[in-house]
């Protein structure tokens, strides 16, 4: 997963993720950069996400448990 880039957001951000909300970000820089890595601001490993052209937003694929 370390190929993927790191995408860190913050605490509220975070919260959506966990209920299975897209949330807003920068979109990807490449064509390729579809997918991201998504790191609070601890550092904590939160989730994979997509990006949803038609909305403009992350998709998270795979949320993780907070620790």
């Amino acid at each position: 997963l370390l190929d993927l880039p790191a995408l860190i957001v913050d605490d509220a951000r975070v919260r959506a993720l966990r209920q299975g909300q897209q949330i807003a970000g920068a979109p990807p820089v490449a064509h390729d950069g579809r997918k991201v890595r998504i790191y609070d601001g601890a550092g904590t490993f939160v989730a994979l996400a997509r990006w949803d052209d038609a909305h403009g937003l992350w998709q998270p694929d795979r949320v993780f448990p907070a620790p």
